[in-house]
């Protein structure tokens, strides 16, 4: 399992119309990778639940090691989705667990 810290935005207008919760499981696509889509789980830190149109910094954890980890860099950024919409982008701050 490959877990990050990262940054991230919820979209408030064109993402989605409610919330996240802790556990929240979106697509994950990352900046250089051909848009190929990941799925991660996050965990939110000090609340129980992330509104769209904040910023905030969650935990990030990939099970999918061989497949994602070339794209799991300090800095490199990503975009959160719910098939077929753009819900949030985000941006990589730490790697906590390789």
């Amino acid at each position: 399992m490959i877990k990050i810290r990262a940054k991230i935005y919820l979209y408030k207008h064109k993402g989605r119309g409610s919330s996240i919760k802790d556990g929240y499981r979106p697509g994950f696509s990352f900046t250089d990778n051909n848009n190929e889509v990941f799925t991660g789980h996050i965990e939110l830190i000090d609340s129980s639940e992330f509104e769209t149109g904040t910023l905030g910094e969650v935990f990030i954890s990939f099970t999918q090691n061989d497949l994602v980890e070339k794209f799991i860099t300090v800095g490199n950024t990503f975009s959160l989705n719910e098939p077929p919409i753009e819900v949030g982008e985000g941006e990589i701050l730490e790697i906590l667990k390789n």
